[in-house]
């Protein structure tokens, strides 16, 4: 295994290598046979190379009308003059560039990963069995910059491309980079979800800061969409979504490093298309880096990227396609990259609706019901998996490239197609789960309509407890409240060797259903004695959540106003809880303090740091003398 990982990792290098030297050996070779050098044409400018023949010579600074490729250029020539101009040297030197350094890094990295415990551990949501590396993003910020920063000092057109968005890139850049030291925090010491959303949204506020926003989108020249001020919410929203979409992916070995390259193949060629060209090389930088990686990345995988890198990538590419669009304000700007970006986008959207409809637990908890979960629980090994999922991004990236060969009214209907063959696969895959959610829903608006119900029960109890003058009132209330929470049974105890009971039962003829749920809740500061508790009798809700709920409510409205404060506010000691006379009472403050009475008068024992008030000794001296 590691023979042919390493025989690998060499071919792949060999690819990279001779991919850069191709360009200046065709070019030479084409040169010595006396084909007109590029240098007289605009390098940018690819159809006015491609037109160009030996014997149609084209002088500097002449415009010349593109023309179909003569056969006496041919395949070799064409070759020479692309890969010989600035512009495609360019490319493939950034391509390759980041592809070297990143199979250069990779091991060195692991290494130090391994050494220092930066390590993923197997788990129970997790398909490795051995810990491995989990910094490899490091090399995609370390490849990419090392190739990019250098391209703003170059004196030529690419330079100048660059210098022109100047502030765009280096904010991408920059936030890039921020984005990515909080993925490799929450590596060795995890991080909050909300802290990492927050982190995002600031991160994509300098993006809209800089000038880059999705402020219009042209449907089709049907008519056009102005967002506004609504733009900065926008692109937040986008930026956000494509990250967290990248980060959620990253769930088997290779998955979201491939899926990523393909969707930065695919704004590749929108860039190309609409001549933007700073966003080309950025994007066949991040290409390279990631292709490179997969050599490590894929089953069994050697090093994870972790969550700086899918995090890094992630924000690159969700600003990157920001940066592209606000150029070319179309509809295929922002739908040609969601569609290559539909298996993360939409499982993202799914795993929302699940935790949040279906579970009702919070949207940053993981769980193991993501696509491609659903794939391996159909049998799938772990490597098809992951060339299926690549075969879909493909399929759905291809759609949307196609959307810029078709007329303007075309597109849509392309689009649509995109999102029904996204959608066709993964309910094929048992992710949609449409029943369940619609009925989760259906459930859910009927909890919340009992948690209002018994929130205001809660509320009014309150307002009857805090006015109670008086032992009978507060009782009263808690009675009402079991009623209205529809106890059948209440039972307030308390005594020390002779135990006293205050007893509401509702009503026979009220009784709805024969089960019942018992729950004992001690009162545990504040009552004439330590063993003071109710015990409660619960008509069977429809759900057990449901008699929590209640119970939890009963326990609170407890905590918040004990028993003995109104004993000592009635004008008379409740006597049907004394059958026998009143045997000697113990009040335990708990920190310090305490209080003991006797039936025929009062004998007070008082820390200095607490002074019990006067008004309710005076008042127990004369309920304890009648």
């Amino acid at each position: 295994m590691k023979l042919k990982a390493a025989l690998l990792v060499r071919l792949v290098a060999v690819l990279f290598m001779g991919t850069a030297a191709l360009g200046a050996e065709i070019y030479q070779t084409n040169t010595n046979e006396g084909i007109t050098q590029p240098g007289n044409l605009d390098p940018t400018n690819t159809h006015q190379l491609l037109s160009q023949t030996p014997e149609t010579p084209t002088d500097a600074g002449t415009n010349c009308t593109p023309r179909p490729l003569t056969p006496s250029l041919g395949l070799l020539g064409t070759l020479g003059l692309l890969i010989g101009s600035v512009s495609v040297k360019t490319y493939v030197t950034v391509f390759s560039g980041a592809g070297l350094l990143t199979i250069f890094l990779t091991p060195i990295v692991s290494r130090i990963a391994k050494k220092i415990g930066l390590v993923d551990h197997p788990g129970t949501r997790k398909v490795h069995k051995a810990p491995i590396p989990r910094v490899g993003g490091v090399v995609f910020v370390v490849a990419l910059l090392s190739l990019i920063i250098p391209i703003f000092f170059l004196d030529n057109i690419i330079g100048d491309a660059f210098r022109n968005v100047q502030t765009e890139l280096v904010t991408l850049l920059a936030a890039g980079t921020f984005v990515f030291f909080i993925g490799l925090i929450d590596d060795v010491c995890s991080l909050s979800g909300p802290f990492k959303l927050l982190s995002l949204l600031v991160a994509g506020l300098a993006i809209c800061l800089s000038g880059a926003r999705i402020e219009t989108i042209n449907l089709a020249g049907w008519f056009t969409i102005e967002f506004g001020w609504w733009a900065w919410p926008v692109t937040l929203l986008w930026i956000a979504a494509v990250t967290a979409a990248i980060n959620l992916i990253d769930g088997l070995d290779g998955l979201a490093a491939g899926i990523a390259a393909i969707v930065c193949g695919t704004i590749a060629v929108f860039a190309y298309h609409s001549d933007q060209t700073a966003m080309l090389v950025l994007m066949l930088g991040l290409l390279g880096s990631l292709t490179a990686f997969l050599v490590f990345n894929l089953h069994p995988a050697k090093i994870f990227m972790g969550d700086g890198g899918s995090m890094f990538i992630g924000f690159m590419i969700a600003a990157g396609s920001v940066v592209t669009q606000a150029k070319t304000p179309t509809l295929v700007g922002i739908a040609l990259p969601a569609l290559a970006l539909g298996v993360p986008l939409i499982d993202t959207i799914l795993a929302m609706v699940r935790r949040t409809i279906v579970d009702r637990r919070s949207i940053f908890s993981g769980d193991a019901a993501h696509f491609h979960h659903r794939l391996l629980e159909k049998g799938l090994d772990h490597r098809t998996v992951v060339f299926v999922i690549y075969g879909v991004t493909i399929l759905a990236a291809g759609i949307g490239t196609l959307m810029l060969t078709v007329r303007m009214g075309t597109q849509i209907v392309v689009l649509a197609g995109g999102i029904l063959f996204l959608f066709v696969v993964f309910a094929m895959a048992g992710s949609t789960r449409v029943s369940e959610t619609l009925n989760a829903l259906k459930n859910n608006v009927a909890i919340a309509k009992e948690k209002k119900e018994e929130n205001g029960y809660f509320e009014g109890a309150q307002v009857r407890v805090r006015e109670a003058e008086s032992f009978e009132a507060w009782w009263a209330a808690i009675c009402r409240l079991g009623k209205e929470m529809n106890f059948e049974r209440l039972s307030l105890s308390w005594g020390n060797g002779m135990e006293r009971r205050l007893v509401w039962r509702r009503s026979s003829s009220e009784i709805s259903s024969p089960d019942t749920i018992n729950v004992s809740i001690p009162i545990r500061n504040g009552g004439l004695h330590k063993n003071w508790r109710i015990d409660v009798s619960l008509l069977a809700p429809k759900s057990l959540e449901a008699a929590g709920r209640r119970v939890t409510l009963l326990g609170r409205l407890l905590d918040e106003s004990t028993p003995v404060k109104y004993l000592f506010l009635s004008d008379k000691w409740p006597q049907m809880q004394y059958p026998e006379g009143i045997p000697p009472l113990v009040v335990d403050h708990g920190f310090g303090a305490h209080l003991d009475l006797q039936a025929r008068g009062v004998r007070k024992i008082i820390s200095p740091v607490y002074n019990y008030p006067r008004r309710i000794l005076k008042k127990m001296h004369q309920f304890l003398s009648e």
